[in-house]
């Protein structure tokens, strides 16, 4: 099963990936460093999944719709959708990926009417003293280049549309 999840809570976000022995839980907050828990699944059990986070056993229910999860323990719920490409999001409108926050374009490294795979790098962004790999959301032809190397962009400003 894959298991790869991305979601934001306020200002964090939570990336979950697999690892050999569990998952990996990494939050991430602008503000500082991220943080990495390990989580191991005890059992499932139709909608409940026991799951042993930092050795403390935690208890959550589980629910799908589509491609999107609802994690829930105690009285908070959590929407687990596929994860965004890190630093970009897809506009609906048309397709495009946008920056999530002010940076630098460091390269591109794509051009109109190229092939890419699924999580192909696209263009590099720095912000935050990060370097951030705007990649493919899935396969797909580049259809347009809207950044060059050592442009400034901002939140929401289209950076590739892939199609």
């Amino acid at each position: 099963m894959e298991f790869r999840y991305a979601w934001n809570d306020g200002e964090a976000t939570v990336r979950v990936e697999p690892e050999a022995e569990g998952l990996r839980v990494t939050i991430s907050r602008p503000d500082r460093e991220p943080v990495t828990y390990r989580v191991t699944v005890v059992r499932r059990e139709g909608e409940r999944l026991v799951l042993t986070i930092e050795d403390r056993p935690r208890v959550f229910r589980v629910a799908r719709d589509g491609k999107t999860r609802w994690v829930a323990q105690d009285a908070r719920a959590f929407r687990l959708e596929p994860p965004n490409p890190r630093g970009a999001q897809r506009s609906a409108a048309d397709g495009s990926l946008t920056a999530v926050m002010p940076g630098k374009v460091l390269d591109v490294l794509v051009q109109p009417g190229q092939r890419v795979g699924a999580g192909a790098p696209l263009v590099i962004l720095e912000a935050m003293k990060m370097e951030l790999r705007i990649t493919a959301p899935s396969d797909g032809e580049v259809v347009a280049v809207f950044v060059r190397a050592g442009d400034v962009v901002n939140p929401g400003q289209r950076l590739v549309e892939v199609r």
